[in-house]
């Protein structure tokens, strides 16, 4: 028994006591007197009570926690949409046999989301995701459990909305990546100036595309000109 366990014993015995003295005095002063000290044994014993409550919570709580348990970030998911329902498809984890539903956590706001996978082979894992396209139906959307995979339904709040993108972010992204032409500029120069920009953006299957394009081009052209001058 810890020594606040005991002072606690301890003040009830004696307020226990000043009830009998109580019952007992005749006096008003001595009345007085006890009534003063049983209030001032009630409140310590009021403030220790609760703290002796808080230290037990928070004992509790630590020896529930798996030791060694850690949450990972999941990064790999795909998605796509019905009328309703924009889905969320996480298949990168494997052994989701091992878990039951109540391991899901789930949290939905207007534009964001957030759900946790616990108890995967001594692991925790996250997605979470700010700033979504359009808005959604949090009280109508879920996460559902399957053996293979965790689906995520985002309902949306206006059905039969198309989403273009994820979120906000990525549409910017793509807005910004998708390259402009000059409606007043000269067609072929535009052309030019567009395959110049997706030459220098893009990847190395887009580099060779392009450059493949521009030889045979080039061929046909001195092909063209071999044949005027003959």
């Amino acid at each position: 028994m810890s020594t606040v366990e005991l002072r606690i014993k301890e003040l009830q015995a004696d307020l226990e006591e000043y009830k009998t003295l109580s019952g007992q005095a005749t006096r008003p002063s001595v009345k007085q007197s006890i009534k003063t000290q049983t209030e001032k044994l009630e409140q310590e014993l009021d403030k220790l009570q609760k703290s002796e409550s808080e230290r037990k919570s928070k004992l509790a709580a630590s020896t529930n926690q798996t030791p060694g348990v850690y949450t990972k970030k999941i990064d790999t998911y795909g998605w796509d949409q019905s009328d309703k329902f924009v889905k969320i498809y996480i298949t990168c984890l494997k052994d989701l046999n091992t878990i039951k539903d109540s391991d899901l956590e789930t949290h939905f706001e207007q534009r964001a989301f957030d759900i946790s996978i616990k108890n995967l082979k001594n692991l925790n894992y996250n997605l979470k995701i700010g700033n979504l396209l359009n808005s959604i139906d949090s009280a109508g959307s879920y996460a559902k459990l399957k053996t293979d995979m965790v689906t995520v339904f985002l309902k949306k709040k206006n059905i039969g909305e198309n989403w273009s993108c994820l979120t906000e972010k990525e549409m910017i992204s793509k807005e910004k990546s998708t390259p402009k032409i000059d409606e007043n500029a000269d067609p072929q120069e535009g052309l030019m100036s567009l395959m110049k920009k997706m030459y220098e953006e893009g990847d190395d299957e887009m580099k060779r595309t392009i450059s493949k394009a521009f030889t045979e081009s080039r061929e046909k052209q001195m092909n063209g000109t071999d044949l005027e001058l003959k």
